[in-house]
């Protein structure tokens, strides 16, 4: 049923990508050049900065991926719920806690402390929003990470022009298009800063707010055929 629900398509693949290159470069700009989502960017930094002996800012890193993993954590179990009792709120649930989210932090000054609270929050609700929004038209997606989209845009590229294969083709544009999104969104989240400041990471509401709708719509269109 999700599938037909509007939370696996690619409107809210596209959506949801743009709010989280938004997301990520709000948190690299304004909170302490840390990534809201690319763990592995962060893990990078944690890594070099042990070997610099970097201590306190090892520590601050250590922040976010441990956000990162308990919101999977709380994704799985919050899913697995879900579906024990035929709830159909789930990715809709995850994308308020996401906007309730961003709204708090767009309150905080910029100061350490505040830093630190951001960098806990914003990769907990983006982790859940990796875990819950996990497939799209049929494909597993990533909506707040990269390289795995690239490395699936390339493959099925490949196989499209070698068998001429259409349906490769189109798989292959669509991860290139999700990359492409994602890049927008860092590029209007960076240079909407320069005129809002930290109001700016409210805009990153708007591709949310639109994703709710669009599921919201289609689950009353599929629920009024049912009924």
């Amino acid at each position: 049923m999700d599938n037909q629900s509007g939370s696996h398509s690619p409107l809210s693949a596209g959506l949801l990508s743009f709010a989280g290159g938004m997301l990520d470069a709000y948190t690299y700009v304004h909170r302490g050049g840390v990534f809201a989502n690319a763990q592995t960017g962060n893990t990078v930094k944690l890594g070099i900065y042990l070997a610099q002996g970097k201590t306190e800012d090892c520590l601050l890193l250590l922040i976010p991926i441990l956000s990162f993993i308990f919101g999977s954590i709380v994704a799985v179990l919050l899913g697995e719920f879900s579906d024990a009792h035929g709830l159909k709120i789930r990715h809709r649930g995850v994308l308020v806690m996401e906007m309730i989210t961003i709204f708090i932090v767009s309150l905080l000054p910029y100061t350490e402390a505040a830093d630190m609270v951001t960098n806990s929050l914003i990769p907990f609700v983006c982790a859940m929003q990796t875990e819950t929004f996990a497939k799209f038209a049929g494909q597993a997606v990533s909506t707040t990470l990269s390289t795995g989209n690239l490395c699936k845009a390339a493959g099925a590229l490949c196989r499209g022009i070698i068998e001429k294969n259409r349906k490769e083709l189109r798989s292959g544009l669509f991860y290139y298009a999700l990359v492409s999104l994602f890049i927008v969104g860092g590029f209007t989240e960076t240079f909407l800063s320069g005129m809002f400041g930290n109001a700016a990471v409210l805009f990153a509401l708007l591709p949310l707010v639109l994703t709710f709708a669009y599921i919201t719509v289609i689950r009353i269109r599929i629920d009024s055929q049912t009924a």
